[in-house]
């Protein structure tokens, strides 16, 4: 889980968006967020729905998907993500604390986590009783 995502402003142009955050870092979904939290996300999916001559001219605001958003509490166990990150097709998911976000968890952070554990040959699957940050709950 990325424990601190970068948010952007739901003013920003989608052009900075996919220049910067998709192209430049390699990210496939932004949280939208303002001075009062999450508002709720830009994905690359959402970005395409607008022809790329307009996305200088289109607000992050006019295209993300909204709150409320498919999250997981951080109490919640690994496979609870991935049940509703494969029911819904997610990608990522907003881990969230008392109503407010304290990270994003992508399919690549849960791939990463299985092939270490593969590689250190560690057998058994992350207990129920623990979070998603794999501490004991």
């Amino acid at each position: 889980m990325d424990k601190s995502p970068q948010c952007i402003s739901p003013a920003a142009s989608i052009e900075s968006v996919v220049n910067e955050s998709f192209m430049r870092q390699g990210l496939k979904a932004l949280p939208v967020c303002n001075e009062t939290g999450l508002l709720g996300i830009v994905t690359i999916a959402d970005v395409k729905k607008v022809p790329q001559e307009e996305w200088d001219n289109t607000t992050v605001q006019a295209v993300m998907t909204r709150i409320p958003l498919d999250s997981v509490s951080e109490e919640d166990d690994l496979s609870a993500a991935l049940k509703i990150m494969g029911e819904k097709g997610l990608n990522q998911i907003p881990v969230m604390s008392q109503g407010k976000m304290i990270g994003l968890l992508s399919r690549a952070d849960i791939i990463r986590y299985l092939q270490t554990q593969q590689q250190l040959g560690i057998k058994n699957k992350p207990k129920p009783n623990t979070d998603i940050s794999g501490r004991p709950v």
